[in-house]
């Protein structure tokens, strides 16, 4: 048998070490740290000012954790500084976005690198809500469910699982991520009759949707309510009205999603 190769850490630091600063830069600090707040983002903002035990009532529809990151950054500069947190978690994803292209190689580790670095959508959601942390959750969630399926152990899927039941406090979308991931790993190990790791993925996705569906009921739950349904009405599937118009509705936001995506 050959020597092992060498793993050549280091080129993947240099690497992802350039990106990180194209990744900032692309961003438009100055911008950011400038411009004024508009609307959604003063709400966000403003719930610095409620003492702790009345974030529940004022974080329905932005996740408790995403909030109380908000209050660890420094009290320095104008209130604009808060956005230096959607900008960590979008240098951030340039990371887990590397990580996950770096299972097929290092040319497709720099490509999904430099995606999630200039990507226009990805550019374009850094105002002081949760969306950069949902594509960082996305990611980071993929990335742990590939070395799953590159080498199986009990381990890594436990990590997986402990990152969705974590993730679940920072971004709405792990929910639906979650159920993708694990639903993918226990259809795998159905179609390939492994069903002793059918059964883990099994047991450890049922905590997981607990806490997630604990997680919902105690901060979530209160924006389930018939003012924000009306609110919200123009931009949710008209369930109510027929086939083709929930098909025609779907197919005219696909397209403007992928066009966003550039």
């Amino acid at each position: 048998m050959g020597a092992a190769r060498p793993s050549r850490w280091w080129v993947d630091a240099i690497l992802v070490a350039v990106l990180l600063p194209l990744a900032v830069i692309a961003r438009r600090p100055g911008y950011l740290f400038s411009h004024a707040f508009w609307l959604d983002e003063g709400w966000v903002a403003d719930s610095l000012r409620a003492p702790l035990h009345q974030l529940r009532l004022l974080t329905a529809s932005t996740p408790i954790g995403w909030t109380l990151l908000l209050r660890v950054v420094p009290d320095v500069g104008p209130p604009e500084r808060l956005r230096v947190l959607p900008m960590a978690f979008g240098v951030l994803t340039v990371v887990v976005a590397y990580l996950l292209g770096r299972q097929l190689g290092r040319v497709a580790a720099v490509a999904a690198g430099l995606a999630a670095a200039l990507a226009p959508t990805a550019l374009g959601n850094h105002s002081l809500k949760q969306y950069s942390a949902d594509a960082f959750v996305t990611l980071l969630l993929l990335w742990l469910t590939a070395r799953v399926e590159a080498g199986w152990s009990r381990r890594r899927l436990v990590a997986l699982c402990l990152a969705c039941v974590t993730a679940v406090h920072i971004s709405h979308v792990t929910v639906f991520v979650s159920a993708a991931v694990l639903g993918a790993l226990a259809a795998r190990a159905s179609v390939e009759r492994r069903w002793e790791r059918l059964g883990w993925v099994a047991a450890l996705g049922l905590g997981v949707a607990a806490i997630e569906a604990a997680v919902y009921a105690a901060f979530v739950a209160a924006g389930d309510n018939p003012a924000l349904h009306r609110w919200w009405a123009d931009d949710m599937v008209p369930l109510g009205h027929g086939l083709m118009p929930a098909a025609s509705f779907l197919a005219a936001r696909s397209a403007d999603a992928l066009g966003r995506v550039g």
